[in-house]
């Protein structure tokens, strides 16, 4: 099973990243642009690994590291249910 967002997240892309606002709890996070790009792939219903072969193909990054990176995005993101896992 994948990812996806929670529907009560609102995305604001910036220059650098990106802005996360929790309609529920009115908190903000900030992303950078690597986190900006692992969000916009998490409504495809992704698992971490198929995100960070996907964030290796893009950049320069290993896949290895671009797996940390992933899931440590994830981790925090579930932490605050800004996404969920599942079936959508």
């Amino acid at each position: 099973m994948g990812y996806y967002k929670n529907k009560s997240v609102l995305f604001t892309e910036l220059e650098d990243g990106g802005i996360l606002l929790d309609l529920n709890t009115k908190a903000f996070f900030s992303l950078t642009e690597t986190g900006a790009r692992i969000w916009s792939l998490l409504d495809g219903g992704l698992c971490a690994a198929d995100i960070a072969k996907k964030l290796s193909a893009e950049c320069s990054a290993s896949r290895e590291k671009a797996l940390v990176s992933t899931n440590r995005l994830i981790k925090e993101l579930e932490k605050h249910r800004l996404i969920v896992r599942g079936r959508g």
